[in-house]
Parts: C-alpha cells; sequence; structure tokens
C-alpha cells in the first residue's frame, strides 16, 4: 500500500470508492520534512478517507500523530514534539471551481491533471504543524536562564571624543 502513496493517483477516483487507509510511515519516506527534523527513524500513524460529502464535494480527511525530534533553538539539543494533525481537503480540477465553492468545513486543494501524491499531502501537514521556532519550556532547557547582571555597562566607560580637535578649532574660529 505504502507504494501507492509514493505514486500519483486519482483522488476524485478513489474519493468516488471511499477510499481509506491506514498504517504507520517511516519519516525518512518524507524528504522535505527532514530538514526540520533532528531523526527520521521513527514513525507517524497515518490514517486517510477519500470520500464525497451529500453536497457532492470530493474530499480527503486525514490524521497524523507521532512524535518528531526536532532541535531545541535555543539550547540546541533535541526536544520530542508530538503532533496531533487532523485535515479535510476539498479537491477541485481548477482555481475557478476552488473560489466558487468558498466552503468553510474544508481547505481547499486544486488537483492539476487529476494527479496527487498521497504522501506529499500526509507532509505538507506535517510541515504546517511544526512550531515556527522549536523551543523547549524554559525549565526543561539546558542553557541557563538569562541574567540581566551579565551585561556591559557601556555608558559607565568613558572614553575621549576622538572629535574633540575638531571642536576646539572650531571654538578659535568663532
Amino acid at each position: 500500500m505504502l507504494e501507492q502513496l509514493l505514486q500519483p493517483i486519482d483522488p476524485f477516483r478513489w474519493a468516488a470508492q471511499g477510499f481509506s487507509w491506514q498504517s504507520e510511515i517511516a519519516l525518512s519516506y518524507f524528504e522535505r520534512l527532514a530538514c526540520y527534523l533532528s531523526n527520521t527513524s521513527a514513525k507517524i500513524n497515518v490514517c486517510l478517507r477519500f470520500d464525497k460529502d451529500l453536497q457532492g464535494i470530493y474530499f480527503i480527511e486525514g490524521q497524523v500523530t507521532g512524535i518528531l525530534t526536532l532541535q531545541c533553538q535555543r539550547c540546541m539539543e533535541n526536544m520530542l514534539y508530538p503532533v496531533d494533525a487532523e485535515f479535510r481537503l476539498a479537491l477541485f480540477e481548477s482555481e475557478q471551481a476552488a473560489d466558487a465553492a468558498a466552503l468553510e468545513s474544508y481547505e481547499s486543494i486544486v488537483v492539476e491533471e487529476r494527479q496527487l501524491v498521497s504522501l506529499d499531502i500526509i507532509e505538507d501537514e506535517l510541515i504546517l504543524s511544526l512550531p515556527v521556532v522549536a523551543l523547549h519550556p524554559l525549565k526543561e532547557c539546558t542553557v541557563p536562564a538569562y541574567d540581566s547582571s551579565d551585561e556591559v555597562d557601556f555608558q559607565a566607560e568613558k572614553r575621549p571624543n576622538p572629535f574633540a580637535v575638531l571642536e576646539s578649532l572650531k571654538k578659535k574660529n568663532t
């Protein structure tokens, strides 16, 4: 089944058939996601359902759960980041059709030439679930807390003004 997720499919046909799938996928399959991760040896759980609703909208509904290993940007150590992303994507063959539908309960996706790689959808949802900046909670971080006494007082250090000579010349000319 994993081979089908790697190959382009016709999602409209799968939705018409009411296809659903559930399995674990190794994070090593996600090339774009890998640059955000510290470790790609784990697996994530994926549930996908292709279907058609009562309004005739073809859609993909899914859930991705697992634990990702990210690098904390404060202490640069690994941190575990739990993911539980749910999504509902309405399938359209053109931008005009997607704009005309203006659906509230779905995000719209335009499927060009009726071809879609399901693994790309899963990877997109994983990337969207990542934090903007990966940080441990402050109590768990190995970097010591900020101490304002470490600041250097630049005002206390008085240095001679390098333009003092020019000021004295100005006073002579006036």
